[in-house]
């Protein structure tokens, strides 16, 4: 009975309750430091100074403290999803779209594997694959290479299509940009790299003719009905069937954002979902760092699962 009460009290004020038992826990810790500080003869300087200096760390134990019995107060909960398995539905059509950079003949072979790969895995005629490009930064705005590296993307664009496309629709696709002039940088290179890419993108599902994109090869025409947007970098996997399940939890009328025009964001609901990330045992070999940050790779990730205490708390992700 206390614990339901206590859980009731939490869910109900949970930005007060959060914040308010940080800043106690905080202030607690701060105390007990200054008390130490007085006991040993600090004069008042000293004890600001010692204060600044715990202010800090005091905070990271009381948020810490915090967290961990939050966690243990809301119990995990997973979004609601519809069950998308038998079909994406026409109205909730979808692009995996990987930004990326056309450096190399090789390199282009590689994402074109790669994106072949993505679609074996997720099979549904409403999913479809975008390789968002820009060519790497130069010093002019074409290259002696460019000609030759493009064209072998666009071959080979057309050609799953002609591999994997039901009737040889356009299942695939490439978005390509022409560098422009960054003073700043100095250099040719594509608008606003990696996230320049996907804005304009955006710009052009939703009908916009002033954009970078200087090459697009597919059916131009199916682009007003995608619905979804499934970013990749590219070198990420996308496991079997993973993206109808993403688009099962985006289709749920209880996660379908709601934007308010006077505050200009949505105010219910999510306008982006991130998934849970994992690392290979593959990756995490690949240098020191990745081992020092992989965690347990290989291990049965439901042994090890934990809640978001920002999702489960507060119905919000941190976005990254």
């Amino acid at each position: 009975g206390v614990l339901r009460r206590a859980r009731r009290v939490l869910t109900a004020h949970a930005t007060s309750v959060y914040l308010g038992a940080i800043a106690v826990g905080t202030g607690v810790l701060l105390s007990i430091g200054l008390a130490y500080a007085r006991q040993a003869g600090a004069s008042p300087a000293a004890q600001v100074a010692i204060a600044v200096l715990l202010l800090l760390p005091a905070s990271e134990v009381a948020i810490s403290c915090v967290q961990r019995l939050a966690a243990r107060l809301v119990p995990p909960k997973r979004l609601p999803r519809l069950d998308v398995s038998a079909g994406v539905p026409t109205e909730a059509r979808t692009m995996v779209i990987v930004p990326t950079m056309l450096t190399s003949s090789a390199g282009v072979d590689a994402m074109l594997h790669h994106v072949e790969v993505l679609a074996l895995g997720n099979l549904d005629p409403c999913i479809h694959f975008a390789i968002l490009s820009d060519f790497a930064d130069a010093t002019a705005g074409e290259t002696p290479e460019d000609a030759a590296i493009l064209e072998r993307a666009c071959h080979g664009v057309r050609a799953l299509n002609l591999k994997l496309g039901a009737d040889h629709a356009d299942r695939f696709f490439l978005f390509h940009r022409s560098r422009q002039w960054n003073a700043k940088e100095r250099a040719w290179m594509g608008w606003e790299r990696k996230r320049g890419k996907i804005e304009e993108f955006n710009g052009l599902l939703r009908g916009a003719t002033e954009t970078s994109f200087s090459t697009q090869i597919g059916d131009l025409a199916l682009l007003p009905s995608v619905r979804y947007c499934l970013t990749l970098d590219s070198d990420t996997l996308l496991p079997r069937d993973a993206a109808k399940r993403l688009i099962g939890i985006a289709e749920h009328p209880l996660n379908r954002p709601r934007f308010d025009p006077a505050v200009g964001r949505a105010t219910e609901g999510y306008g982006i979902l991130q998934p849970r990330v994992s690392v290979t045992m593959a990756s995490a070999a690949g240098s020191l760092f990745a081992r020092l940050w992989a965690g347990h790779t290989g291990v049965d990730p439901y042994t090890t699962a934990v809640s978001d205490v920002y999702q489960d708390l507060f119905n919000e992700g941190i976005f990254t």
